[in-house]
């Protein structure tokens, strides 16, 4: 289980450096602007990906959709992920929230979530689950997902490396909210 955590975790991290480049395409039409909230913390979406990716160590195949948001002081990150089981896109539809993705089946999807709402202050977190609640997928006439979510339980550390000679690491529940779309 550990080894599929950190797994999720580095696939985590490389969507979302993948998901912040820059297009290339000047003639992008604008979409609808978009918010979500980690812990309390608003984001407004500055961009969204949805990508496969396969736990090595269990050969198990996830499609991940990812956003990312800035903060209303341009300083602070919001980051939230889906994984959803299978290497295809997600239907349409509802989908129960879960904390174990060694136990989920195709309709549910579990959550990592991140934030830094300073340089020194940031936090990663997961669904937990318990709280029985469910997201929607929507799928557009160009294939592109969007995801509305209520607020959903999360459980994960705060990290305070205000002081980087001793780093504080506090376990938080917290929530995460909100709308976004690739």
């Amino acid at each position: 289980m550990k080894k599929t955590v950190n797994y999720l975790v580095i696939a985590f991290m490389a969507m979302m450096l993948w998901s912040c480049h820059k297009s290339g395409d000047s003639n992008v039409t604008p979409k609808s602007t978009y918010t979500f909230a980690v812990n309390g913390n608003t984001y407004t979406e500055t961009a969204a990906a949805d990508s496969g990716a396969t736990d090595i160590s269990s050969s198990t195949a996830f499609h991940i959709l990812a956003v990312s948001g800035v903060g209303a002081d341009g300083k602070a990150q919001g980051l939230i992920e889906l994984v959803f089981l299978g290497s295809g896109k997600p239907s349409a539809g509802s989908y129960n929230v879960v904390g174990d993705v060694t136990a989920m089946t195709s309709s549910q999807v579990a959550i990592l979530a991140a934030d830094n709402v300073t340089a020194a202050k940031g936090g990663i977190y997961s669904s937990t689950g318990k709280d029985n609640v469910s997201l929607t997928v929507a799928v557009s006439s160009s294939g592109k997902l969007s995801a509305t979510l209520p607020s959903i339980a999360t459980s994960g550390s705060n990290f305070d490396n205000t002081d980087p000679k001793n780093t504080v690491i506090t376990t938080v529940t917290g929530s995460i909210s909100g709308k976004f779309s690739e």
